[in-house]
């Protein structure tokens, strides 16, 4: 069940449409579980992927209209963490916020039909810290407490986002900290066993120590050794086949027609709206979001005249 949900009204005045996008986070059980311990994720240079993966089933959406599905991941508060005696704490004031620009999943835009019936992986998206990425990865800073969103547009093209309403969608279970390498050994643990990509880990008999230096991807690895921890860890098992260049992740917006001043509006709120709103702001809501995990939170904003605002998409929840 949804940890929160805020947006602006789904019903338009100039189509007609009526919607109520409702949105189930897959493995939320297991999410939970982690979620107790303290939810870790690897953040590499050359990219990882999460795991749990964030998987969603969608209802509520209108069978005929297109909607672009996004995700952003937004610092939860201004602190960097560390963890010692077997918990994290903090560590003292975080670091500055990289801009980035939302994850699109790759099957947007889409009809409500499809992502009913298919609903959304973001399996594909991967965490770096590799803050010169052309790769189209989600940047983020290490030892720093990140809550992932889920935002649901209705418009036909990537051209309509500047003026087509959304909903967003906070799962509290999946906020985690980011690490270049795992912290807890419970997490560790668990990552093994529930990973069904890690079972080399569970079939190779290695210690602990041996289990998490190659689950953390160690530059020290030795060639050859099996399992491959990339593959293991957080990927599918790839077949031997030719070596191909990795193309970066195109960027929707590159070819939108956009005023010249509302192009301005976007970029200096790209490289302010994180570092100046996040997730925890001081309002209520956003407060009430922190202290009841359980709780399910649908509030709805007015309608905006000037339409789909950034702002509100990179900046609060």
């Amino acid at each position: 069940m949804p940890g929160g949900l805020t947006g602006s009204p789904q019903k338009l005045e100039d189509d007609g449409v009526v919607d109520n996008p409702q949105v189930e986070l897959t493995d939320n059980e297991l999410w939970k579980k982690f979620s107790e311990r303290g939810t870790e994720m690897i953040i590499t240079k050359g990219g990882r992927r999460m795991f749990p993966s964030y998987k969603v089933k969608l209802s509520g959406l209108d069978k005929y209209s297109k909607y672009i599905i996004l995700m952003d991941l937004v610092p939860v508060d201004h602190c960097r963490y560390k963890f010692n005696s077997s918990r994290w704490m903090v560590a003292g004031k975080g670091d500055p916020e990289m801009s980035k620009m939302p994850y699109y999943h790759p099957d947007s835009p889409a009809s409500g039909e499809f992502w009913m019936s298919k609903g959304a992986n973001f399996h594909k998206m991967k965490l770096t810290n590799n803050i010169n990425d052309r790769l189209g990865y989600m940047v983020l800073n290490s030892m720093h407490k990140y809550q992932p969103r889920l935002h649901i547009v209705r418009c036909n093209d990537f051209s309509q986002l500047p003026t087509a309403t959304f909903k967003t969608f906070v799962f509290e279970e999946t906020e985690f900290i980011a690490v270049t390498a795992y912290q807890n050994e419970t997490v560790t643990q668990m990552k093994i066993d529930h990973n069904p990509f890690a079972k080399g880990f569970r079939d190779a008999g290695a210690g602990k120590r041996e289990k998490k230096r190659l689950l953390n991807g160690s530059s020290d690895d030795v060639a050859g050794h099996s399992p491959d921890p990339s593959n293991s860890e957080d990927e599918e098992p790839l077949k031997k086949k030719r070596k191909s260049p990795v193309k970066p992740q195109e960027d929707p917006l590159s070819d939108m027609k956009i005023p010249f001043n509302l192009l301005a509006h976007w970029q200096m709120t790209l490289f302010t709206a994180l570092g100046s709103h996040p997730l925890l702001a001081n309002t209520q809501n956003e407060s009430e979001l922190v202290e009841n995990s359980e709780s399910i939170k649908d509030s709805e904003a007015p309608a905006k005249k000037s339409g789909f605002d950034v702002l509100d998409l990179l900046g609060r929840p």
